[in-house]
């Protein structure tokens, strides 16, 4: 898509927000200057107003328990992934020459590659910030599936990056058994599209040919929220999984956000990454997960990382000679 007059791609913001139940919602945004609502899901104050449960990191720290260095590996590790057309959320595994966000990140509705793949970065939160390119080419992305609509469950993507950031300290994964109902999550956002108390974000104009560009937005620190577990699967689901069901509330910008557990042990983990949910359709409404009303869903869902998963994650690492810093 291009702006009149000036030739520029928009970047289009993704968070596994759609109109129909499994869809990424890939849509690019002109700049029209409205604004719109922000999807919160199931909370009120006793005025009836909507709370946002959504802050900055540096606000929300405190409230999800976050120690300082917990806040530092947070800015360190999770980050905006940008590929022309489409930006999201994606966070340092293992060693910290990858990252983990959404295959949709890198493939459209209809399966195919998106345009550009060579362009994709990843930026984290530090000051100054870390921009590393994604090493895209014949072997890697990895996706776990090229039918995000179909299979939302396994909408996951590891990508290798060109060269690893120094000293990193990615999260370790939990491998404990899955959430249950009312468990306690922490989901962390590279930044989120539509919300009125962020402040006023840093753009940059970014160069994909002597005739287009794209423009990139971004949030100098994460976007955090404390969300509560809804369910485990769901019984209307194609085919059976174990996506958690959340009151997360999510607008684009958001898709690949990890979903952090706290372990027995005290330890955070990263227990799953947001898939979808979260939709414009269903702003300002209560959590539901009725099949019987799609277009009043208010919730977000998230891939689970089963054992099948990390073992794949792992291997994938293992395989790259990608191990040490460049």
């Amino acid at each position: 898509m291009k702006l009149r007059n000036v030739g520029l791609f928009l970047v289009a913001y993704v968070s596994g927000a759609s109109a129909t139940p499994y869809s990424s919602a890939a849509s690019e945004i002109e700049f029209s200057g409205s604004v719109q609502r922000v999807n919160l899901v199931g909370s009120k104050t006793k005025d009836g107003e909507w709370v946002d449960p959504r802050g900055l990191l540096t606000i929300k720290g405190l409230e999800l328990g976050l120690s300082t260095q917990e806040i530092a590996q947070i800015r360190q590790t999770i980050g905006d992934v940008v590929c022309p057309g489409v930006q999201g959320t994606g966070f340092l595994v293992g060693q910290g020459g990858q990252i983990l966000t959404n295959a949709h990140i890198f493939v459209d509705d209809s399966g195919r590659d998106r345009t550009n793949l060579e362009k994709c970065f990843w930026q984290n939160k530090e000051v100054p910030f870390q921009r590393v390119p994604l090493d895209v080419g014949a072997k890697t992305p990895k996706l776990f599936t090229r039918s995000t609509n179909s299979e939302f469950f396994l909408d996951l993507a590891v990508v290798r990056l060109e060269s690893r950031v120094p000293e990193a300290h990615p999260f370790r994964f939990r491998t404990a058994a899955s959430v249950r109902p009312g468990d306690k999550l922490a989901m962390i956002s590279a930044g989120q599209l539509r919300m009125p108390s962020l402040p006023e974000q840093t753009t940059e104009v970014i160069r994909v040919g002597p005739d287009s560009a794209f423009r990139f937005d971004y949030n100098r620190e994460p976007i955090a929220q404390s969300c509560t577990v809804m369910a485990v699967g769901k019984t209307t689901d194609p085919i059976p999984n174990n996506a958690i069901y959340s009151d997360c509330s999510a607008t684009r910008g958001a898709s690949g956000s990890p979903i952090l557990v706290r372990s027995e042990d005290g330890e955070l983990t990263i227990g799953g990454v947001h898939v979808g949910g979260g939709q414009d359709t269903a702003d300002y409404t209560d959590f539901t997960l009725d099949a019987s009303s799609p277009k009043g869903r208010s919730y977000s869902n998230a891939l689970q990382l089963n054992q099948d998963i990390i073992e794949q994650i792992e291997r994938f690492e293992s395989e790259s000679g990608n191990t040490q810093p460049q």
